[in-house]
């Protein structure tokens, strides 16, 4: 199974409130980076590297941005 950056958030359980409460992005922002990724500022990824959630799961910085740059 190929993961991807909207599989892996929500295989975290994270709401799409959420995603935009760890990025301090609300609304049409937080969907159009859940749906596109590669839009993700490094300054977001960051954020997330550093969210529990994403700590708890063995998720560096480095993955993300991988996940990021791999989703379609």
């Amino acid at each position: 199974m190929k993961l991807n950056f909207k599989m892996t958030i929500k295989a975290l359980s994270i709401t799409q409130e959420e995603f935009g409460k760890i990025i301090n992005v609300a609304g049409t922002t937080r969907s159009k980076y859940i749906k596109n990724p590669k839009e993700l500022r490094i300054k977001h990824i960051e954020l997330l590297s550093k969210h529990p959630k994403f700590i708890e799961a063995g998720l560096q910085f480095e993955d993300l941005v991988y996940l990021t740059l791999k989703t379609k």
